[in-house]
């Protein structure tokens, strides 16, 4: 693919939205590969802590530790992403593993699946 990776590409195509699961490291490197092929402005998330998400309809939203995300944060964040339809491509990262979360009702199942329309689990 012209030294281009399959997640880049898909990220140029469509812009969907992405979750990362794996190490702190490999979620660095991960989103340090793909940041030519992410709409600007980049607006940042680090939690837990509040969840600042912008008020522009464009670009991206990098979603760190996207797992500590509380009940009232994940429904605010749903809420979000139902007015911005698309508008801005969410890209979360996690060292947790979200499914087993959504089984024992402690993370949202829409919000898991909004999230995760294109899942990479990376390692260094």
């Amino acid at each position: 693919m012209n030294g281009e990776s399959f997640l880049q590409t898909i990220l140029r195509a469509g812009k969907p939205n992405l979750l990362l699961v794996g190490s702190d490291l490999a979620i660095d490197a991960a989103i340090h590969g793909l940041s030519t092929s992410l709409a600007v402005p980049l607006h940042s998330c680090v939690l837990p802590g509040p969840l600042a998400l912008p008020k522009a309809s464009n670009g991206v939203l990098l979603l760190r530790d996207v797992a500590a995300l509380d009940g009232a944060q994940q429904r605010e964040l749903l809420r979000w992403l139902d007015e911005h339809n698309r508008c801005t491509q969410v890209v979360s990262a996690t060292t947790a593993q979200l499914l087993p979360l959504v089984e024992r009702g402690a993370f949202d199942k829409g919000l898991y699946y909004r999230l995760n329309t294109v899942l990479e689990e990376v390692d260094v």
